[in-house]
């Protein structure tokens, strides 16, 4: 039955209502559109200072100064909000294509100093060391980091196929050797977060280890004889 106008003129929908056809108005309080980021940021906070056996929702919550029912309404229990922070931070994380494997591997190995030596630097350093702890978190982890890891051997891959990387060349191998040179430098190093490798200073040992990696890996792979012709983007032979 159609709506019509009162014979006043007036409208005869009841106080509050739309127009004929719109969304009824929602009751209750409004959603707070900040949530997801102080959630975000309290679980990093949270895991960070507690580990893995430590976070819960009740930390999360409080650390974000949310009711744990806002919490429920996004996610099934703490794996699943874990698994959200780790995929979106890994997800920051863009590996260029620029068609010269050593100008890629640097501005990867320079985003992954960076986060070690920024704000997150911590949090990250207690997801690695949680990984080896516990074996119910390393499964989160490790799921989470498929892409970016995936992504960052396909750089290997295609220096490869390129000519600009031996045909032997591991991506593991190199990989490992440059990321984790990072990572004891940094957990070697005095200096305080924030001024390790955000200086000029440190933009230049990032530079120096990748060409230090990239020399040893040829010469192990091809000879040092063939290892030593490596400069620049031009292929090793």
């Amino acid at each position: 039955m159609a709506v019509t106008a009162r014979r006043d003129g007036s409208d005869p929908s009841p106080p509050g209502a739309g127009p004929p056809g719109a969304d009824p108005p929602r009751r209750g309080r409004p959603r707070d559109a900040g949530a997801g980021d102080r959630i975000t940021a309290a679980a990093i906070e949270a895991f960070t200072t507690g580990g893995w056996r430590s976070f819960s929702f009740e930390a999360v919550a409080k650390e974000a100064g949310v009711g744990k029912s806002t919490l429920y309404l996004r996610y099934r229990d703490k794996e699943e909000l874990i698994r959200d922070v780790l995929r979106s931070l890994n997800a920051a994380f863009a590996v260029p294509d620029t068609g010269d494997v050593r100008a890629d591997l640097t501005a990867l190995a320079t985003a992954y100093a960076d986060e070690l030596d920024g704000p997150r630097g911590r949090f990250r350093m207690r997801v690695m060391t949680e990984s080896r702890l516990n074996d119910d978190f390393r499964a989160i982890a490790a799921a989470a980091s498929e892409n970016v890891v995936a992504a960052a051997h396909e750089v290997v891959r295609r220096g490869k196929r390129r000519g600009q990387l031996p045909a032997g060349t591991s991506a593991a191998v190199l990989l490992d050797s440059l990321f984790g040179g990072l990572l004891h430098h940094l957990l070697a190093s005095p200096e305080p977060a924030g001024q390790l490798y955000r200086t000029p200073a440190g933009r230049k040992f990032v530079r120096d280890l990748l060409d230090s990696v990239l020399r040893a890996h040829s010469a192990m792979v091809q000879g040092p004889e063939l290892g030593q012709r490596f400069r620049g983007s031009g292929p090793v032979a």
